[in-house]
């Protein structure tokens, strides 16, 4: 038996997306900082926070290349 629209709109609520910016005053600077510590070397957990953090930064820059293309393209019409 097949579920109708009703049945699957009844599920858990989805949560919210966090603002990745932390706040709407600081939208636009980056939230991680890729710093590693002074004279002890990178260490395992501070190549992690600065793989996240360019991870992070690629992502937006690729959100905001096609935010730029979709506004393109419907400006052209």
């Amino acid at each position: 038996m097949s579920r109708t629209l009703k049945d699957r709109k009844t599920g858990k609520p989805k949560k919210k997306r966090k603002n990745p910016y932390g706040s709407e005053d600081k939208k636009g600077e980056p939230k991680f900082f890729a710093t590693p510590g002074k004279g002890l070397g990178v260490s395992k957990l501070g190549k992690l926070i600065a793989k996240n953090a360019n991870r992070s930064r690629k992502k937006s820059a690729r959100q905001e290349g096609k935010k730029i293309i979709k506004t393109e393209l419907l400006t052209k019409k």
